[in-house]
């Protein structure tokens, strides 16, 4: 039997706003770092087919060409991990920008820029002082609700990204709350894509203990 998240979390919609911020944020700083990686060229040395880059080692020029693509106007445009790691920064910068829109906070955010840096450390490293500036002010950013959608979106493409790349990292300590049934407190929770086909993510836990399964009363 299913037992309504609420019954382990009396103050459930702020706790589930934040969980699901933290829970999502955590997971953008490990997968830009692997994205941006997969956009380096590999380095090698004595390989025929490769050609000597004036101050550098020899390049892989196939792997370069799999980061690149021809339109039919014959334009060049990036495409599969550069493009996701493009398309997921500039959507946490969008947000970023626009939360400081809204709530005009004493901290004003991190100034950056709206494409990913190309080395993968830096990259991370920006990504993490971007959702520490939104986990600080997410109690701000729930009420927001013009937001909504947007960050719904985000959300999703993170998932999307998170599976695509196999980026399981390890956020912060998950805060476990007291099971309902055996009064431990060892309820886990994570969050998975709704099978309804919304946008918004539902909440599921287990507890560690007893094994009791928590779901969202609704999911909407």
């Amino acid at each position: 039997m299913s037992i309504p998240l609420d019954a382990i979390d009396p103050d459930q919609a702020a706790r589930r706003f934040a969980d699901e911020l933290e829970w999502h944020l955590d997971i953008v700083p490990p997968l830009m770092d692997a994205m941006i990686t997969m956009t380096i060229p590999a380095i090698a040395a004595h390989r025929q087919d490769q050609t000597r880059v004036t101050g550098g080692g020899y390049v892989d020029n196939l792997t370069i060409l799999d980061h690149l693509d021809v339109t039919t106007e014959g334009t060049i445009t990036a495409k599969g991990a550069a493009v996701d790691a493009t398309d997921l920064w500039a959507m946490l910068v969008d947000l970023l920008g626009a939360v400081h829109a809204w709530i005009q906070p004493d901290t004003a955010p991190p100034t950056l820029d709206p494409r990913p840096d190309a080395d993968p450390l830096t990259a991370r490293t920006l990504a993490l002082t971007a959702i520490a500036w939104l986990i600080d002010h997410g109690e701000q950013i729930r009420t927001i609700h013009e937001l909504d959608d947007y960050r719904d979106a985000l959300y999703a493409l993170i998932r999307r990204l998170r599976a695509r790349y196999g980026v399981h990292p390890h956020p912060r300590r998950a805060r476990l709350r007291h099971c309902a049934t055996c009064g431990e407190r060892a309820v886990a929770l994570t969050w998975a894509d709704n099978p309804n086909g919304s946008p918004r993510p539902i909440r599921i836990a287990r507890c560690r203990t007893c094994g009791q399964t928590y779901t969202e009363e609704t999911a909407a």
